[in-house]
């Protein structure tokens, strides 16, 4: 709640303490097009693995591999769509679903 006011309630800010996970990347199959997406939760909350790999590849392929900023406009596909769009219906994504009101933060890496 607002502090000094009551029944004003709000979502919950960013915590202090991170959630750290840790994942052995060594033991995995890698190939030359494989990518790694460390992403905030606006991002997960709203796109699938699924739909967030089908976005990277079809902006992957669309876009020359000498491409300097590739990665980084592959991850503003995936903010673009997280986001969404104002509509007569509020903010809203390609599916028409409700677009993230979350801050969303990507990172794609080759």
């Amino acid at each position: 709640e607002v502090p000094y006011n009551a029944n004003i309630k709000i979502k919950p800010f960013m915590s202090a303490e991170p959630i750290v996970k840790v994942f052995d990347l060594d033991d995995k199959q890698w190939v030359e097009d494989d990518v790694l997406v460390i992403a905030s939760d606006g991002l997960w909350e709203r796109c699938s693995n699924n739909k967030v790999g089908h976005i990277l590849r079809d902006k992957l392929r669309s876009l020359s591999v000498s491409e300097p900023h590739r990665y980084t406009v592959a991850a503003q596909s995936l903010i673009a769509e997280a986001r969404g769009s104002l509509g007569s219906h509020g903010w809203r994504m390609s599916s028409n679903e409700s677009a993230s009101y979350d801050d969303i933060s990507v990172f794609v890496i080759s």
